[in-house]
């Protein structure tokens, strides 16, 4: 039987198409004690091939924040990450790091709900309407 993702407290990991230092300062700010969030940049070479660092980041425990959509229609990467029984968390809407924001700060309490509910793998899609849960 999967288990359930480890946490609280909850691991982010945001992909370069999220943004920066800014995004993980902003988190901060949401944080419950012991979360941790970190920016691609911060750990991976800019062009890391995406075959390399999902599959890292899933077997670390880390909950994958992305906006790129495409990587949901990479059969070889998703297979890394569930194989690892990682989460993503796929922002639907192209934002600005302020819309980001926003929307982190309006669906964070969902987006730990789910991640406290549901045995992964799995998929969060956020967007401005809420955050769906689907199985890979």
């Amino acid at each position: 039987m999967p288990r359930r993702h480890p946490g609280p407290p909850y691991k982010f990991h945001f992909d370069a198409c999220l943004g920066g230092r800014r995004i993980v300062e902003f988190c901060a700010t949401l944080a419950l004690d012991g979360e941790a969030f970190r920016a691609h940049a911060a750990v991976y070479d800019d062009g890391t091939p995406d075959t390399e660092w999902l599959p890292q980041c899933a077997m670390e425990g880390w909950v994958i924040c992305t906006s790129d959509s495409q990587i949901l229609r990479c059969k070889a990467e998703c297979e890394e990450v569930w194989k690892h029984d990682g989460v993503l968390v796929v922002f639907n809407e192209r934002l600005s790091t302020a819309g980001l924001e926003t929307l982190l700060e309006k669906h964070i309490g969902a987006i730990r709900g789910h991640l406290q509910a549901a045995k992964p793998p799995f998929i969060l899609r956020v967007s401005s309407r809420g955050v769906r849960r689907s199985k890979p």
